[in-house]
């Protein structure tokens, strides 16, 4: 059986000064893990939505989700201050994020 090609999701909303900073920043990101042979879904401007990352949790469940974006203790947001995971309410996977006023510590989320 082949070994599964391991999968990083990464949101990279850029809609002001913030996220276009994490946007660029993280396409440094996206580079290395490609270099790397990493399977890379990069959910970038518009497509750093709720409904694309669900379905692409769901259906990919990758090994790593990096978050890029805004948020406040009980939400990550996407373009345009999107939310797309709301803590309590999504399914079970770890993620990590980045960004000023998030989620204070780690969290599993519910889907």
């Amino acid at each position: 059986m082949a070994k599964k090609k391991k999968t990083l999701l990464i949101t990279r909303p850029d809609h002001d000064i913030t996220t276009s900073y994490y946007f660029h920043w993280s396409q440094k990101v996206v580079v290395a893990a490609r270099r790397r042979g990493i399977r890379v879904i990069d959910l970038y401007g518009k497509r750093a939505n709720k409904k694309e990352v669900e379905e692409i949790i769901k259906a990919q469940n990758p090994n790593l989700t990096l978050f890029n974006g805004h948020g406040t203790e009980a939400k990550i947001c996407g373009h345009k201050d999107g939310p797309l995971i709301i803590a309590g309410v999504n399914g079970e996977w770890i993620a990590y994020y980045r960004s000023h006023n998030l989620i204070e510590s780690p969290q599993i989320y519910h889907f």
